[in-house]
């Protein structure tokens, strides 16, 4: 499965990858954002199953 995680706090998003690299090895291809302007981008290339969204990042 490949996620696309993003959140402003990039040590937010370095707890779930580890959680999810932890608890599902192989399983998870992990791809994270930091800012809104990246998500078009992130989403074309990495081609995502799913998007874990910090809603706080949308204006």
């Amino acid at each position: 499965m490949k996620l696309l995680l993003i959140d402003r706090d990039p040590t937010d998003l370095a707890g779930i990858k580890w959680f999810l690299h932890t608890y599902f090895p192989g399983d998870v291809f992990i791809e994270m954002c930091t800012s809104i302007s990246e998500v078009s981008h992130s989403i074309k290339q990495f081609e995502p199953d799913a998007i874990l969204l910090n809603i706080d990042i949308i204006p």
